[in-house]
């Protein structure tokens, strides 16, 4: 790469390895001209001829303004050398996710030897890895998303009963780089005028939430398959909390 050289460029910037050359006139006697000598003066001082004191009006000596320069530029070249560190492996990442994005494989390969249960959204079960995966192709299409209880505790007191409904919403897939955001829309606060400016400001005071973000697996076309273990493993209708309100934080 090319990019970590860039410190190695600078630092010969600053601190250059020539030098330059300029005519000074040695000592010459009174009313004849002397031969002409090269004394060689260091990068970014001017020659000053031999012989010929310092001017009382200057600032500063001329090694002390050459010093500062130097000092100042060493802290322009340490400042690029601590940030570089941190700006490359940024650059790096990004070009590792670009690979892995292209390298996705298909829904086929990624699914072969599960078992598929077709349905409006197919579901796929790894015996192996006991995980559930979800081909997703209807995207920004709107559908009803129902959490249940497929058994329940025996005790009609807590409340938890086989097939109990949690809380229901409108919900749609939208995909965003390499995750699919599964967005309930905010239908309890809606502007019923045409203005396109008052349905914005209604829609910026009251915003959507998000349920979940799944991780792209594989892809095929216009389908993205999932991982959606965590998200069906997850405690959505509120067991827990149920439990420890009827004194059950124990009960397995």
């Amino acid at each position: 790469m090319q990019k970590p050289l860039l410190p190695f460029r600078i630092l010969l910037f600053f601190f250059p390895t020539h030098s330059w050359a300029t005519p000074e006139a040695e000592p010459r006697k009174t009313g004849a001209p002397g031969p002409s000598t090269l004394t060689f003066h260091p990068f970014g001082e001017s020659p000053v001829p031999s012989g010929d004191p310092p001017s009382s009006s200057s600032p500063a000596p001329r090694s002390e303004v050459l010093l500062m320069r130097r000092v100042l530029s060493f802290a322009a070249f340490l400042t690029l050398w601590l940030i570089l560190p941190w700006a490359v492996p940024g650059a790096v990442a990004q070009d590792s996710q670009s690979q892995e994005a292209k390298t996705l494989p298909t829904i086929a390969e990624k699914t072969r030897g599960m078992e598929k249960k077709d349905g409006f959204i197919p579901l796929y079960w790894d015996a192996k890895t006991g995980k559930i995966f979800l081909e997703i192709g209807r995207f920004q299409e709107e559908l009803l998303y129902y959490p249940s209880l497929p058994a329940g505790m025996g005790q009609n007191d807590i409340g938890l009963n086989r097939g109990d409904l949690g809380s229901p919403a409108v919900v749609f897939f939208e995909r965003v780089g390499p995750r699919i955001l599964m967005v309930e829309p905010n239908y309890g606060y809606r502007a019923e005028s045409d203005d396109p400016l008052e349905r914005k400001s209604v829609d910026d005071g009251f915003p959507t939430s998000i349920h979940w973000g799944f991780e792209v697996a594989a892809e095929t076309g216009d389908r993205a398959l999932v991982d959606a273990t965590e998200f069906f493993i997850r405690d959505a209708h509120g067991v827990v909390p149920a439990l420890r309100r009827h004194g059950g934080a124990g009960r397995r």
